[in-house]
């Protein structure tokens, strides 16, 4: 039996009474976000409130309750006090928090009652709870939960049990890329968003289940043209033995920027700066990587980071790019700094069936 935190419905509620913009900090405020974030702190704290009641109501279930709720806090470490530091972020007014929270507790009053009405009751109820604490959810729910619960430390969710596998065999804008990479269930893979990007994309993923604004994506590319040797040798020709080796060095770094700078503008539909660039090996293949910078009107930022993994056996590249939202320099750095563990994460895990040559 599949359980839900039953917030879609709540949806027109809350927007009812919030019109704002997405804020500039960690936690993406969107509308569908400040949504499922008020029914999560309502779900969560009605269930902390019929635990400690049905403990005081029925001792000879403490044992099942306190068992239910390590299990609960195992799977989502610290949700309640996650859930309801965000809550209280929310960017609105103490009042029109405390009118959501009054709503969303109410709406759950009589779930609670039914519950601790008598022991078999509980016990029913207890069993809801184990199995949620398992991941038996309503996918939404459960994954703003997962975005709660992992949100300042993402990475950290790759290495959850709900996490997911993907396969680009048998989608057709993949051609003939056999790729695998893992993603955090939290992270929700948006086909509407894939028609909209570049060239072929494969998959594209948003944050907080679909209703943040970070992204993750995963295209195809033709296999780029080697012009860094030819850059780097045209730079050295004059150039004294002494002098040569350096000269072909910063050559081909300047070539490989002005690619990548190329390539990003392809991607990205604007004029990136690239911050730093190299190769890495990801699992069995190498790969040009490249951080960077967009800068957009009003002095807003977006920093990301992509990857380029030449697959000649598939005569195509794989690119991962991932991206913060725009926001204010300051605002867009932290982002960075809390999203660039996870990015490199989810990079480690790209391999393909095929090693490289």
């Amino acid at each position: 039996m599949r359980h839900c935190v039953p917030w879609l419905p709540r949806l027109a509620l809350v927007a009812g009474l919030i019109g704002l913009p997405a804020s500039a900090i960690a936690w993406d405020y969107t509308p569908a976000a400040i949504s499922g974030l008020t029914s999560l702190y309502g779900y969560l704290t009605n269930q902390n409130a019929t635990l400690e009641r049905a403990a005081a109501k029925y001792p000879s279930l403490r044992n099942d309750i306190q068992q239910v709720r390590n299990a609960f806090d195992r799977q989502y470490p610290e949700a309640l006090a996650t859930v309801t530091r965000l809550f209280q972020d929310i960017p609105l007014p103490a009042t029109d928090r405390a009118r959501l929270a009054t709503k969303v507790l109410e709406m759950d009053r009589e779930a609670m009652q039914s519950a601790l009405a008598s022991e078999p009751a509980m016990q029913a109820y207890l069993q809801r709870v184990r199995e949620s604490a398992q991941g038996d959810m309503e996918k939404a729910s459960l994954q703003l939960l997962l975005a709660a619960v992992y949100e300042d430390k993402p990475a950290a969710e790759l290495a959850s049990p709900m996490a997911r596998s993907y396969t680009t065999k048998g989608i057709r804008q993949a051609g003939a890329i056999d790729l695998m990479l893992r993603m955090p269930l939290s992270w929700e893979r948006d086909p509407a968003r894939e028609k909209l990007l570049p060239d072929n994309a494969i998959f594209a993923f948003t944050s907080q289940g679909g209703n943040g604004l970070s992204t993750i994506d995963l295209l195809a590319r033709p296999l780029p043209k080697d012009g860094a040797k030819d850059g780097a040798k045209d730079g050295a020709k004059g150039v004294g033995k002494e002098g040569a080796k350096e000269a072909t060095k910063d050559a081909a770094s300047a070539a490989a920027a002005a690619r990548a700078t190329e390539e990003l503008k392809a991607l990205t539909g604007a004029s990136a700066k690239v911050i730093a660039q190299g190769t890495v090996r990801l699992a069995n293949h190498r790969a040009n990587w490249a951080s960077f910078s967009i800068a957009s009107d009003g002095g807003r930022l977006q920093y990301g980071r992509v990857w380029w993994v030449p697959l000649p056996e598939a005569g195509q590249t794989a690119v991962l790019l991932c991206r913060t939202p725009s926001l204010s320099p300051q605002a867009a750095d932290h982002e960075r700094q809390r999203l660039e563990p996870l990015w490199q994460a989810v990079a480690a895990t790209l391999s393909t069936a095929t090693p490289a040559r």
